[in-house]
C-alpha cells in the first residue's frame, strides 16, 4: 500500500501480511514538496521481482521501481511539455516490459485541464505519448482523474470532466488503437451532472462501464441522493445494454471498481450518510447489474471524511479494501489538529469484517414522487397510466402475486400508458415504474366481469 502524510509531505510503501500485521516499510522524505497518491498507481512487475509504482509530487509525476525489499531501484520525474503540473491516476501492465499510465495535465496558458496516456518500459523509456482534448472552452474546466482500461483494440479510457457552473459534471469513455490513438468518444451527461466512468472486462469480450449519476442538488443539506449508470460497451464503442441501479446513497464519489473472483463485481468510494458523516461504501452486484449485497465502513466513528481507495480479490474469496481516514474532529491527532490515517480492511465473500454478519441489500434513497394516476382500478379490459407532465424515459414492469414479471416495457416521452389486460387471470398485480428520479409501485386488481 502506497501513502502519504500531509503533514510531513512524505511516502510510505507498508507492506502487510494476510492478517493485517505489517510486515515492512519503506519512508521516503519529501520535504517541503506535496505529495498525492491516488491508491490504485502500484503493481507488481510480471516474471520479475520488482514493484512500479507512480505518484504526484507537487508539478510532476515520480515513477518508482522498488526491489523486494522495497529498496529504489530506478526513478523517474516526469512533466508533459507545455503544462504546468502533470498528475497519474491509473497504471496498467501492458506486457512483462511495459505499461502505460493515464492521468490529466493542467494547460500552461489556458487554466484548463486535458487528459494523457504514456507508454513506457520498465526502465523508464517512453515509447510514446498521446493527449485528449476537451472541446467544451470553460476557464478551469476540462478533463479530470483519467481510468485506463486494455481493449482488442488498444485502450479505453474512462474520465470525468469539470465545467464551473456552465455544466455540469459529465461522463466520458474514449476508446484508443494500440497506439494510443483516438477512434472514438462517448459523452454520458444529465442535467444534474455524471461522475467519472470507470469500466472492466467482462467474459465475453464486451466490457463493463459504471458512472455515479446525481439526480437532485442540495448544497446546503449534502444531499444529493445518486444512482449508478451502468451499462455494457464494446471495444468499437458501441453501447449494448444502458440502464440504472438506484437510486441510492448520497454525495456518491465512486474510486474502485472490481471483478470478485466468483466473476461479479464490487464498485465503492465515499458517500454522505447525514450532514457531516461521510462514510466509505461498497456494493457488490453481478455483470447484469443485479444487487448482491451492500455496505458501509468507516475507521472508528463515522463524524469525518472516510474514502476508499481501492479493493482487491483475496484467494478466499473475500476482499481487500485500503483508504484514507481524515479525523476532522481532532479525536486522534495530539496537536489538536486535522490528521489523516490510512486503513486497512479484510472482508469476506459477504463484505462482511467480523463474523457472522447479516447481508444488507442495496439501499434505495427516497426521493420526491412524481405524481401519477393508475386507472380504472379495479380494471377488466385494459387500465391507464398516466402523468401530470411528459416523462423523458420510463421503465415499466408488472409482477403478479408470486413475483412472476408479466409485462416489461420501456417508455420514451410519455405522458399515458394504455396497457391491455385481456387474457390475464383474476388478482392482484403490482407496477414498478422507474423513472430514473424514483421507484414508485401501485398494485392493481385485474377483474372478469
Amino acid at each position: 500500500m502506497v501513502s502519504e502524510d500531509q503533514q510531513l509531505k512524505d511516502l510510505m510503501v507498508r507492506e502487510y501480511d494476510l492478517q493485517g500485521n505489517m510486515v515492512d516499510s519503506v519512508h521516503y522524505d519529501y520535504s517541503n514538496e506535496t505529495v498525492f497518491t491516488t491508491g490504485s498507481c502500484l503493481f507488481k512487475q510480471k516474471k520479475s521481482p520488482h514493484f512500479i509504482a507512480a505518484f504526484s509530487i507537487d508539478r510532476p509525476i515520480h515513477f518508482v521501481k522498488f526491489n523486494r525489499q522495497w529498496d529504489t531501484v530506478q526513478s523517474l520525474s516526469l512533466r508533459l511539455l507545455s503544462s504546468s503540473s502533470t498528475s497519474v491516476y491509473s497504471l496498467y501492465q501492458d506486457s512483462d516490459s511495459t505499461f502505460v499510465a493515464c492521468g490529466r495535465y493542467d494547460e500552461l496558458n489556458n487554466k484548463r485541464s486535458n487528459l494523457y496516456l504514456l507508454k513506457l518500459d520498465t526502465a523508464f523509456n517512453v515509447l510514446w505519448e498521446k493527449r485528449y482534448y476537451d472541446s467544451t472552452n470553460v476557464t478551469y474546466g476540462g478533463f479530470f482523474d483519467g481510468y485506463v482500461i486494455p481493449t482488442q483494440r488498444g485502450f479505453m479510457l474512462g474520465i470525468q470532466g469539470f465545467y464551473a457552473s456552465n455544466n455540469p459534471i459529465k461522463g466520458f469513455i474514449i476508446g484508443t488503437d494500440s497506439l494510443g490513438n483516438e477512434l472514438w468518444r462517448k459523452e454520458f451527461s444529465n442535467k444534474k451532472g455524471i461522475g467519472l466512468v470507470q469500466m472492466a472486462a467482462r467474459t465475453d469480450g464486451q466490457y463493463l462501464f459504471i458512472a455515479p449519476e446525481i439526480l437532485d442538488t442540495n448544497f446546503r443539506s449534502f444531499d444529493r441522493p445518486m444512482q449508478l449508470r451502468f451499462g455494457v460497451i464494446d471495444a468499437d464503442g458501441q453501447i449494448t445494454v444502458d440502464k440504472r441501479i438506484g437510486p441510492i446513497l448520497d454525495n456518491m464519489g465512486n474510486s474502485v471498481f472490481t471483478q470478485t473472483l466468483d466473476g461479479n463485481f464490487v464498485t465503492g468510494g465515499y458517500t454522505y450518510v447525514d450532514p457531516g458523516k461521510n462514510v466509505s461504501y461498497l456494493f457488490k452486484f453481478s455483470p447484469d447489474g443485479d444487487s448482491i449485497w451492500h455496505r458501509n465502513y468507516w475507521y472508528g466513528y463515522p463524524e469525518a471524511f472516510n474514502m476508499l481507495y481501492t479493493a482487491r480479490a483475496t484467494a478466499d474469496s473475500g476482499l481487500v479494501l485500503t483508504g484514507y481516514h481524515s479525523d476532522l474532529e481532532y479525536r486522534h491527532s495530539p496537536l489538536n489538529s486535522t490528521a489523516s490515517y490510512t486503513w486497512l480492511l479484510k472482508l469476506d465473500q459477504h463484505g462482511c469484517d467480523t463474523a457472522g454478519c447479516h447481508q444488507i441489500g442495496l439501499p434505495e434513497t427516497k426521493l420526491s414522487q412524481i405524481p401519477l394516476k393508475v386507472y380504472p382500478n379495479p380494471a377488466r379490459e385494459q387500465f391507464t397510466i398516466a402523468w401530470p407532465e411528459t416523462q423523458e424515459s420510463i421503465q415499466l414492469k408488472i409482477f403478479n402475486t408470486t413475483g412472476q414479471l408479466v409485462y416489461e416495457e420501456e417508455l420514451k416521452e410519455v405522458l399515458e400508458k394504455r396497457i391491455s389486460v385481456q387474457g390475464w387471470p383474476t388478482g392482484i398485480y403490482y407496477l414498478q415504474i422507474n423513472s430514473g428520479r424514483a421507484q414508485q409501485s401501485r398494485a392493481i386488481l385485474i377483474e372478469k366481469g
